[in-house]
């Protein structure tokens, strides 16, 4: 993800833009995830 991330702001090439693209699609459902976990860690803080 980092590598990716890095690449968006060095590449103007559509290609890399194309597969960059593609692989954040797959980031999704780790990020929501963890986004999950941590709305019901605070929640028990709370």
């Amino acid at each position: 993800m980092l590598k990716d991330k890095n690449l968006t702001s060095l590449t103007y090439e559509e290609t890399t833009a194309e597969e960059i693209f593609e692989r954040i699609q797959t980031y999704y459902p780790v990020m929501n995830a963890t986004y999950e976990k941590l709305i019901l860690t605070l929640e028990k803080l709370q």
